[in-house]
């Protein structure tokens, strides 16, 4: 990590915690979080009083579904959209936009990247984390039902049910296998040059980079395998390999700048 985590950092050396870092010093009143997933990331801006007004969105309507009962703060909504739906806000209505370990589960990237752009204030941020191409991209677990799909159909039955298979692998609800479009059926790895071209295709100009870990995919494995009692240990590894490394997991921060007229 380039960036140094502060002392009331409450996500720590993680991809939602460098994320945090940046939005802190932005400050920004409206946020949109898209793929917000459970609305967690942004129930704990809202906690820590990083933002004023905050939207999560998402396609996957079961965890939206979920997650609704539980917040209850009054500037944090969470929508459910419709795959390829346009975002419903009007265009330069958003400050500052998170999009955290979403972009590489969409097939039509450079689409929702117009959308995000449309709706994102001139001289507004948006914040994006993806997997980064490394040593250990093949070790990468979100691919492994891709590369192994008899395999992982007995081991998700077997954690879960023959009815929780059918309905994420199966039924693809919201058109989403797992947590992957189905057009897509990869889960992307990046470099930074690639994340960077695709952003500015789109008209975004990139103002910061920056990464966590590099061991990452390796370390979270071989936690599978280990006793209880070494979890705190190993936690502090993986911890350790966060802060010092920068190539499992890429950021930028990018803006859109304000037409000169």
């Amino acid at each position: 990590m380039k960036v140094s985590l502060s002392s009331n950092n409450p996500l720590g050396p993680s991809p939602l915690g460098l994320t945090w870092e940046y939005l802190k010093e932005l400050s920004p009143v409206t946020h949109l979080d898209y793929g917000t997933h459970d609305g967690r990331f942004l129930r704990i801006l809202h906690q820590t009083e990083i933002v004023d007004s905050s939207i999560g969105i998402d396609i996957n309507s079961e965890s939206i579904k979920n997650a609704e009962n539980e917040y209850t703060e009054h500037d944090l909504r969470l929508i459910t959209i419709k795959k390829n739906e346009l975002l419903p806000f009007q265009s330069e209505s958003i400050e500052s936009i998170s999009m955290i370990g979403v972009l590489e589960h969409i097939y039509d990237q450079e689409r929702i990247l117009k959308e995000l752009f449309r709706v994102l204030k001139p001289e507004g941020n948006i914040l994006i984390l993806v997997p980064g191409k490394n040593l250990f991209s093949f070790l990468d677990l979100g691919n492994f039902k891709f590369l192994f799909p008899s395999i992982h159909k007995v081991f998700i039955e077997r954690k879960y049910s023959k009815e929780f298979y059918r309905k994420k692998f199966v039924e693809c609800p919201d058109g989403l296998f797992g947590d992957i479009e189905t057009e897509k059926m990869w889960h992307q790895h990046f470099s930074h040059k690639e994340l960077k071209e695709l952003l500015e295709r789109e008209g975004f100009t990139i103002i910061h980079e920056d990464g966590l870990g590099f061991m990452r995919r390796l370390f979270i494995i071989l936690q599978y395998f280990l006793p209880n009692f070494l979890h705190d240990s190993f936690g502090k590894l993986l911890s350790w390999d966060a802060i010092n490394f920068e190539s499992a997991e890429i950021f930028v921060l990018a803006r859109k700048e304000r037409k000169i007229k």
